[in-house]
């Protein structure tokens, strides 16, 4: 507003224009290329106020915009770590999971190999009769062999 005034007094141009004027150079879009019209300051305190309206648009949108993509990355950030947070959770769930699979397939496998050796001492055992069993009647034969002689 004190921008616009400052430059109707010095350019001599109605308030309503400068009005349009400071709000299109300060937020530095220059509708001069739609309308066609524009104003061109002439005096020196009309450059000067220029001048001081370019800097502060300028500055001012520049706020305007950090401050938007803050409150974005902010939003953002609080929702990627909301999500990273559950899939953790996630992670970590079926990390337990699978650690408990496993004890218990240790545990079985445990069990398995204690079968598989009783089952071998048995086998072997029932072969040592055989053995024994054929090596007592190979004996018998032979002395039967030998009476006969």
């Amino acid at each position: 507003m004190l921008g616009s005034v400052a430059f109707s007094i010095a350019e001599h141009v109605p308030l309503n224009r400068a009005f349009w004027w400071a709000i299109t150079t300060a937020s530095t879009v220059g509708f001069s290329d739609i309308s066609g019209y524009t104003i061109v300051p002439k005096t020196l305190i009309g450059q000067f106020v220029v001048l001081v309206m370019i800097i502060i648009g300028v500055g001012i949108m520049g706020i305007v915009s950090s401050s938007l993509t803050t409150y974005f990355m902010r939003k953002n950030s609080v929702s990627v770590k909301n999500e990273t947070q559950k899939d953790l959770k996630l992670i970590i769930q079926k990390l337990d999971k699978l650690e408990r699979q496993s004890y218990v397939l240790t545990e079985q496998n445990l069990k398995m190999k204690e079968q598989i050796d009783q089952l071998k001492d048995e086998q072997n055992s029932s072969e040592w009769k055989k053995i024994k069993s054929w090596i007592g009647n190979h004996d018998k034969v032979n002395e039967a062999k030998d009476e006969r002689k």
